[in-house]
């Protein structure tokens, strides 16, 4: 299995329903779907997706659970949209390659080690809706060079740059 177009009638994704799938290089999203209440990512449902490259939520996607995009090791770009308020427990954990994120204006919350060994990441700005960041979220993040942190952040938990070897400048807005 190579390529999913997931139906615009979807609501959830199961946990584990594509655990593992080493030959999955792209997700489809629907541009709109029926469902008023948007579209459910269980835990670790793409957890080790090896092949895929890109996801785009079209907007459409509520939730993530943990461990979701857990070592997607080819994933490259990820645009979450804008109807995401939380990014789980290790979800982009150890997408090495993950280099660009779109976390969508309605984001209020990073958890532990969401984006921990994301070694390509190069985020520079957190949204302004964000209040709490978890425990190592952006741990060993080696290409983060400056981030802007929002006033609006509450809770920054222990060592959420930690290893994060080139980050040299920090702005609290």
């Amino acid at each position: 299995l190579e390529q999913i177009k997931l139906p615009k009638m979807i609501e959830k994704i199961e946990k584990y329903a594509f655990y593992s799938n080493t030959s999955l290089k792209k997700l489809e999203f629907p541009e709109q779907i029926i469902s008023k209440s948007g579209i459910n990512i269980g835990d670790c449902a793409f957890e080790k997706c090896k092949a895929l490259t890109e996801i785009d939520f079209k907007n459409n996607v509520v939730n993530l659970g943990e461990n979701s995009f857990y070592q997607c090791s080819s994933l490259e770009k990820a645009d979450l949209g804008d109807n995401i308020t939380k990014i789980s427990f290790a979800c982009f954990y150890e997408c090495k390659r993950l280099k660009e994120v779109n976390l969508g204006s309605k984001l209020e919350r990073i958890d532990m080690h969401a984006f921990c060994r994301c070694e390509s990441l190069e985020i520079s700005q957190l949204p302004s809706s964000l209040t709490q960041i978890g425990n190592s979220a952006f741990q060993e993040c080696k290409s983060i060079e400056k981030i802007t942190i929002p006033s609006s952040v509450i809770l920054m938990d222990s060592d959420v740059f930690e290893g994060c070897s080139k980050l040299k400048t920090a702005i609290v807005n």
